[in-house]
């Protein structure tokens, strides 16, 4: 008998690389995936095309009716699908809440009605420390996952940091600034972001589906980026592959128009009591009842802290093959 996976919002960057990672494990897993994008879309129908237990759905979440059929006889959800940009969420702010929470909304409902195993939340360490709509949002769903499981249906959650050069990241920007020959703007000098690689989210999911007991978030413990670093590692890259002078590319500092934070955190300091450590993650318990005593010696990721250098930098953009 296959399992069955639904992954929501299946043709991002998230959603993309859990699809060909399930797909890979073998015929007993059938992946359903939902996406409400065209073009997304298009890509996954491409990937179907070599791969029968790929089933693929063209449906807006917050229509629970289209829903019901896919998430009935799902072992696993992953839910992927979000409105994640700061600039969107500062420009449309009550859309892009009303799309996350009711999304989610529908999900959770539809996970117990027909006891879905388990269901895992893709959060971002913005859920932390949040300023945005976007961050706050997503700080909401956490709080639902936390109190939402059931003795037939566990909720945990996973807090990403930045998956490079994923899309709409902050890599793609300046490679298209670069080839239109345009100044490339950064909010602040000593701004820091964590990053993560496709492999540390196949390795993260991976273990919270096999970790998870219900209420959990568990966070990767990964190195951080100096942005100002990136930027130039990038650029130097860049004008080496196409014999131009780095010297004509302007770094601008602008202004913090969506008040971004300089740094970020993957846990904040009231989620310390709460927070373990296992198997090189951490692991945020705010039920405290899975994990024994909490850890309150641990120190608080901060993305100001383990950044790695310019050269090391370069050498996994040149590795990844990312320009």
């Amino acid at each position: 008998m296959k399992k069955i996976i639904t992954i929501t919002g299946a043709g991002g960057t998230v959603g993309l690389i859990l699809v060909e990672h399930f797909l890979g494990l073998g015929r007993n897993i059938e992946v359903r995936a939902i996406e409400r994008s065209e073009i997304a879309m298009s890509n996954l129908i491409d990937i179907s095309r070599n791969s029968s237990n790929l089933k693929n759905f063209l449906i807006d979440l917050n229509s629970s009716v289209d829903l019901e059929d896919v998430i009935k006889g799902s072992d696993v959800i992953i839910h992927c699908a979000a409105l994640k940009h700061v600039s969107v969420g500062a420009t449309f702010p009550e859309e892009l809440a009303i799309q996350n929470v009711c999304s989610f909304g529908n999900i959770v409902r539809l996970a117990k009605k027909y006891e879905v195993k388990k269901v895992l939340l893709c959060s971002t360490d913005k859920a932390a420390t949040p300023t945005s709509v976007m961050g706050a949002s997503k700080l909401l769903l956490e709080k639902i996952v936390c109190f939402s499981s059931n003795k037939k249906t566990a909720f945990a959650a996973v807090r990403f940091g930045n998956i490079l050069n994923s899309s709409g990241s902050i890599i793609p920007k300046i490679i298209s600034r670069l080839n239109k020959k345009e100044d490339i703007k950064i909010v602040d000098n000593k701004m820091t972001r964590y990053v993560l690689l496709h492999t540390d989210v196949i390795k993260l999911i991976e273990y919270a589906l096999h970790k998870m007991k219900g209420g959990e978030i568990f966070i990767p413990n990964v190195n951080s980026v100096m942005i100002v670093d990136l930027v130039k590692t990038i650029v130097e890259i860049f004008c080496e592959k196409n014999n131009l002078s780095k010297e004509k590319i302007k770094i601008l500092t602008g202004e913090n128009l969506y008040k971004e934070n300089v740094n970020e955190r993957m846990a904040n300091f009231d989620e310390l009591s709460f927070l373990f450590e296992s198997d090189g993650y951490f692991i945020l318990d705010m039920n405290g009842k899975n994990y024994g005593k909490s850890c309150k010696q641990i120190n608080i990721p901060s993305s100001e802290k383990n950044t790695i250098s310019k050269e090391e930098i370069k050498e996994l953009l040149i590795k990844l093959k990312i320009i």
